[in-house]
C-alpha cells in the first residue's frame, strides 16, 4: 500500500514523473465568481497549489514550504457550475549538493473544464509552483519523464528556477 500511495518514498533512486500524480474534482459554485461571471482566478490558483502541496508532501515526505509560483497560465475562462478537474505532476526535483541545504521540487498542475454531459474536457489553465522539503525524511528521487510532453515540462522547470 505504502509503495501505490506514496510513490516518492519508496526505496530506489529515480522515479517515473506519472507516478507522482495526483488529481481532484471539484464543483466551482456562485460565491467564487468574479465581476465577468466567471469563477475568479484566485480560487482556481489556491485550488492549484492545494493541490500541488499536496503533491509534494507525499513525493518527499517532508512538510513543504513554498519557494515560488514559477509560471501561470489562464488558458480559458472558467464557468460557475463547471465541474474542474486537477491534475498534479511532481516535474523536477533536485537534491542540494550538501546537506545543509533543502531539497527542491518542481510541481506542475493542470485545470481542466469538465462538462460531463457533452463529454468535453477542456484545458483552462496550467500552474508551476517550487516547494523546499525541510526535513525530509530520506534523499529525494530524480524525476524521470517517459514522454516528450513530460521531458517538455522538466526542461521548462529547469529554465525557470534559479536558487539564489
Amino acid at each position: 500500500r505504502a509503495f501505490r500511495d506514496f510513490p516518492g518514498q519508496v526505496d530506489s533512486d529515480a522515479i517515473v514523473m506519472t507516478t507522482t500524480a495526483l488529481r481532484n474534482a471539484v464543483m466551482c459554485h456562485p460565491q467564487e465568481r468574479n465581476t465577468a461571471g466567471r469563477v475568479f482566478g484566485g480560487v482556481l490558483m489556491r485550488r492549484a497549489l492545494e493541490l500541488a502541496y499536496a503533491t509534494a508532501y507525499a513525493f518527499g515526505g517532508g512538510e513543504p514550504r513554498l519557494l515560488e509560483l514559477e509560471r501561470v497560465e489562464f488558458i480559458r475562462p472558467v464557468d460557475v457550475g463547471s465541474l474542474l478537474a486537477l491534475t498534479s505532476l511532481v516535474t523536477r526535483a533536485e537534491q542540494p549538493p550538501t546537506p545543509d541545504l533543502e531539497p527542491i521540487v518542481h510541481v506542475h498542475v493542470q485545470a481542466a473544464n469538465w462538462r460531463p454531459r457533452i463529454r468535453e474536457s477542456v484545458l483552462a489553465n496550467t500552474f508551476t509552483f517550487v516547494f523546499a522539503l525541510p526535513g525530509a525524511p530520506r534523499k529525494i528521487k530524480t524525476v524521470v519523464p517517459s514522454n516528450r510532453l513530460e521531458a517538455e515540462l522538466q526542461v521548462r522547470a529547469s529554465r525557470f528556477y534559479k536558487p539564489s
